[in-house]
């Protein structure tokens, strides 16, 4: 019993730790940013992130979540194959979706012309964060916890190292936007390596067809896009609407000012 405390508060030190570098390295260059971005893209950006966050939530359909509680590991791998499934769909729909209404229609919609160059993105952040979501759910489940913190401290400390470079030599508009994208994939980089061995170990009894575990998956855990997506859309909404209402009220650079508020006042608690 007291090494499996000790086993627990270790890999909870371990998540939380990476999480602390990454938010303090984040608060200590963003003076830095504030001085290389104007307000009116910093608050582009945050209307950005805002809807990458919400369709991140719906990507999965929730699925992720039952990867760690799902104890049967041809189940879970089934599971893993569904939230792939989902991700690269959601991912296809936005991009489809940007492209026969127009990035400039929509950010016309969103009051917020900046962002009509760079709605394409969209899509590929949406499919890099929950995918990024869904392997630290495969790795929490092996007890593999050191590999989730180590995507954490990668993905967050390259994206913001990467806004102040990006700002430096110019990229005066696009480099937030880069520097997400950039993080995201040098995270995934760092730790996907692990998943061929781990899915290997998951399916080495399994004798039923990929098409039989999504569907058994799909089954077993309906209860995660019926009952937990709703309230994680609503948390992600809520938290994201001061964002939104103010895009529509006021001029980007006053969304700017409030999220460097957001930033320096909420984050860190």
């Amino acid at each position: 019993m007291t090494e499996f405390r000790q086993q627990t508060w270790g890999n909870g030190l371990r998540i939380m730790t990476a999480n602390l570098v990454v938010q303090v390295v984040a608060v200590a260059l963003y003076p830095l940013v504030t001085r290389l971005y104007s307000p009116e893209t910093i608050g582009a950006l945050s209307i950005f992130l805002a809807i990458v966050g919400i369709f991140t939530t719906i990507a999965s359909g929730r699925y992720e979540q039952a990867i760690i509680a799902e104890r049967n590991n041809s189940h879970a791998s089934g599971l893993i194959l569904l939230c792939s499934l989902l991700i690269l769909t959601t991912g296809i729909i936005l991009a489809t979706t940007e492209r026969l209404v127009g990035g400039e229609v929509i950010a016309q919609i969103l009051k917020t012309p900046i962002l009509a160059d760079y709605l394409w993105l969209v899509a590929p952040l949406v499919v890099l964060s929950a995918l990024g979501y869904m392997l630290s759910s495969v790795f929490n489940r092996q007890d593999k916890f050191n590999i989730t913190a180590c995507y954490t401290a990668v993905q967050g400390i390259i994206g913001n190292v990467l806004r102040i470079v990006f700002g430096a030599i110019g990229m005066l508009s696009s480099g937030l936007y880069w520097a997400n994208i950039v993080g995201h994939i040098a995270g995934l980089t760092s730790v996907i390596w692990h998943v061929p061995s781990i899915f290997r170990q998951m399916t080495r009894q399994t004798t039923e067809s990929k098409l039989s575990t999504i569907i058994h998956a799909m089954q077993r855990h309906w209860r995660y896009p019926a009952f937990n997506l709703p309230h994680a859309l609503i948390s992600t909404v809520s938290n994201n609407l001061p964002i939104m209402i103010l895009a529509l009220a006021y001029p980007t650079e006053s969304v700017g000012f409030f999220a460097v508020c957001i930033t320096f006042g909420y984050k860190p608690v």
